[in-house]
């Protein structure tokens, strides 16, 4: 609020077909549905999308699987990491066959997408520990020990331009 009554007379510089096209995107799951919809009886099972609950479904197997959620206790490994970004990659590029068939799913759909991006910065933060995180957080078995001797925050930051994730280090503060 105060930057933007510091700055009364700013004027976006978008443009119309800036705009178009974003809506172009952001609607696109609503209108795949109303092309493809008549391919199928059964509206959730389609071979030409896939709704934002099947896909939130596959999200969540692939992360609890492979990623060290409550299916496997909490505990992964790399291996198990690295598989389970080939699969987040994969789920990835099927974003681009997210339907909607009203304006929840639609926001239900990009939901799932930024969920989607967020467990990919996770198991890219997972993968980069050389450790355990306990005690409740998750366990690394190739890693079962936790080195209190590297106390360090890891971050990670995606680089559009090199379609790439960098893992940052962070000093931990100790406020105790």
């Amino acid at each position: 609020m105060k930057y933007a009554n510091d700055h009364k007379d700013y004027v976006p510089t978008v443009s119309d077909a800036q705009i178009a096209k974003l809506k172009e995107t952001v609607f696109k799951p609503m209108a795949l549905y109303e092309e493809k919809k008549d391919f199928t009886t059964q509206a959730d099972v389609n071979p030409n999308y896939i709704s934002p609950h099947n896909y939130l479904f596959r999200l969540q197997k692939i992360m609890g699987e492979y990623c060290g959620g409550w299916e496997t206790n909490y505990g992964t490994s790399d291996k198990l990491l690295e598989i389970g970004l080939w699969k987040l990659g994969m789920l990835l590029e099927d974003t681009e066959k997210l339907s909607a068939k009203d304006s929840h799913e639609l926001m239900r759909g990009w939901e799932a997408y930024h969920r989607v991006v967020v467990g990919i910065a996770c198991a890219h933060t997972r993968l980069a520990r050389k450790e355990s995180r306990w005690p409740g957080y998750y366990y690394k078995y190739d890693y079962l020990k936790l080195d209190t001797s590297k106390n360090v925050f890891l971050n990670v930051k995606w680089d559009k331009a090199k379609n790439e994730w960098t893992v940052l280090e962070r000093p931990m503060i100790s406020i105790l």
